[in-house]
């Protein structure tokens, strides 16, 4: 991608979302948060990385304001890694008995396999950390050998796919991105990827890393302003269904907003 085009989409993205915001002001607070991710990683033991994991497979396909105000019940239950790797079918059968909890049986069931999985790991490499660092020392700040273990990730554990594993990843300040609904949209309706489908995330987080790059900007900045032009916590635009496309300052640059075909019926102002 052309650097004045990565630009143009990181500047009408951000005024789209945050039309009275400061973008280089933003940026320096992404640069920050992005280095308190990294110290994370580096102070994080286990017991932190699988309950991080535990998040990620709740969140997976539901509403973050859905998963957020449950997140103690759900870690009550599943946060304590020793604990639930000891559980059987009686206490996930407990767990779905709660009415405050994500009656999910699959989530949980996976949870339960994933904390057997992570006390394999702490056995063989000494901590989880440590098994991410075996296949790159400089983790998480390069990207050499991401792939294998993203790869290796989602082989090992349950509900952890091509997009939620890299969610997994960004959360301690890995150069990536999450692929959600809503990125592979956006991009796709700009006519930047080849569709909205699984087979072409990789296309869409090379595409972002490109973007990131050019503006000097993490990964997770543009992951964000991403997100944030059609979920219901952000700027609401980009809906699956009649998109408000005339509102977004993305307009100028969206295939599908200036196409012919069915632009009748849109909803572009």
């Amino acid at each position: 991608m052309k650097t004045h085009l990565a630009k143009s989409i990181m500047k009408a993205a951000f005024e789209t979302v945050y039309p009275k915001g400061n973008l280089e002001e933003k940026k320096i607070a992404a640069h920050q948060y992005q280095r308190q991710m990294i110290e994370k990683f580096k102070n994080s033991n286990s017991e932190v990385f699988f309950q991080d994991m535990v998040k990620t497979i709740f969140y997976s396909g539901f509403r973050a304001m859905t998963v957020t105000g449950r997140l103690p019940i759900i870690l009550k239950y599943l946060g304590n890694l020793n604990k639930i790797a000891a559980y059987n079918e009686d206490n996930v059968f407990y767990i779905l008995a709660d009415k405050k909890m994500i009656r999910n049986k699959s989530k949980i069931q996976a949870c339960i396999y994933n904390a057997n999985e992570f006390l394999k790991i702490d056995k063989e490499y000494g901590s989880f950390k440590d098994y991410v660092l075996s296949f790159n020392t400089d983790f998480p700040e390069s990207e050499k050998n991401l792939l294998r273990l993203l790869i290796d990730i989602q082989r090992r554990f349950k509900f952890i796919g091509p997009r939620n594993s890299r969610h997994f990843l960004l959360d301690y300040g890995f150069p990536l991105v999450k692929p959600d609904v809503m990125i592979m949209r956006v991009l796709s309706r700009l006519g930047l990827i080849g569709g909205e489908t699984d087979k072409y995330i990789t296309d869409a987080v090379e595409l972002c890393l490109d973007i990131a790059r050019k503006n000097h900007a993490p990964p997770r900045f543009i992951d964000e302003l991403l997100v944030k032009i059609g979920q219901s916590e952000g700027a609401q635009l980009c809906k699956k269904n009649r998109p408000l496309c005339r509102d977004c300052k993305l307009h100028p640059l969206c295939k599908y907003a200036l196409g012919s075909a069915g632009s009748a019926g849109r909803n572009i102002g």
